[in-house]
């Protein structure tokens, strides 16, 4: 049960007011309640932070930054006048479901924004990351079933071709192993 706000909807019974005032508690103690901790900082501001941390830093590719850049520009436009301890799970829940396009569109915001609030954990001090308790929606396989799809067209082709078949295989693990890898 989320501390933050009561249940509106229904009555509490005993148990479920003690379970809900428990877990206000917890958090009022790990300093979790919004409004407790002043940053003095918005969205846009960690946007920037974590923009300038991915280029000196982190020294991302500029294809990777571009593709930042163009992400945090969409979220700065929606969310960057609010305080980082303004933003909720609850929120975010709201404000995803006004995201155009597809899920894939969500999710990369999401995954971006999750970025950009880890790091103002480490710079503003944030108690915890409200982007953490955001569902993220699923995204289509497609894609990957058509490269696996394709990787095998190409080595039932290059069967002739001993070498060829050997390489294009062992890129193939090597490219799986390196995308389960990234994604731990």
């Amino acid at each position: 049960m989320d501390g933050s706000r009561a249940p509106c909807c229904r009555s509490f019974t005993k148990r479920s007011a003690k379970a809900w005032l428990d877990d206000l508690l917890i958090q009022a103690r790990r300093g979790e309640l919004p409004g407790m901790v002043e940053t003095g900082a918005t969205v846009a501001d960690a946007a920037d932070e974590w923009l300038r941390w991915a280029e000196h830093d982190r020294d991302c590719k500029p294809s990777t930054l571009a593709d930042y850049r163009s992400t945090s520009r969409l979220i700065v436009r929606a969310l960057g006048e609010l305080r980082l301890e303004d933003v909720t799970p609850q929120l975010l829940e709201r404000w995803k479901t006004t995201i155009a396009g597809s899920n894939r569109n969500v999710q990369k915001r999401l995954v971006v924004l999750h970025g950009i609030f880890r790091r103002a954990i480490r710079v503003w001090g944030l108690p915890r990351n409200p982007v953490a308790d955001v569902e993220r929606p699923r995204v289509d396989q497609w894609c990957r079933r058509t490269w696996i799809a394709s990787l095998r067209s190409l080595l039932s082709c290059s069967l002739g071709c001993e070498l060829f078949s050997l390489v294009l295989s062992s890129l193939a693990f090597a490219s799986r192993r390196l995308r389960e890898h990234a994604e731990r």
